[in-house]
């Protein structure tokens, strides 16, 4: 059983759940899209690329990590609206 939240408490949560709501709608319209193309562009590349271009091998890895860290970014801000609003509703359930 959880203990009531604060009015200040309930509030943060309400901004997580709703942030995540954004990030969410923002995710799966335009992210997502986006990092699965750059993907494929990135694999693509890495494919035709010569075994001893290690410079356009690096390249392709460092903008690779930079859209899947921007991809785990946006997941994370999901994931915590999530489990706000399950916390959310676990409270209202114990009101």
């Amino acid at each position: 059983m959880t203990r009531p939240k604060s009015p200040d408490e309930t509030h943060q949560l309400t901004q997580e759940q709703m942030r995540g709501d954004r990030a969410k709608r923002a995710y799966d319209e335009f992210i997502r899209p986006f990092v699965e193309e750059k993907m494929k562009v990135f694999f693509e590349a890495f494919g035709t690329c010569e075994p001893d271009d290690v410079k356009r091998l690096s390249e392709i890895r460092r903008m690779s990590m930079a859209v899947q860290a921007l991809d785990d970014e946006i997941k994370s801000f999901i994931t915590t609206g999530q489990m706000a609003r399950i916390q959310l509703e676990d409270n209202n359930a114990t009101d």
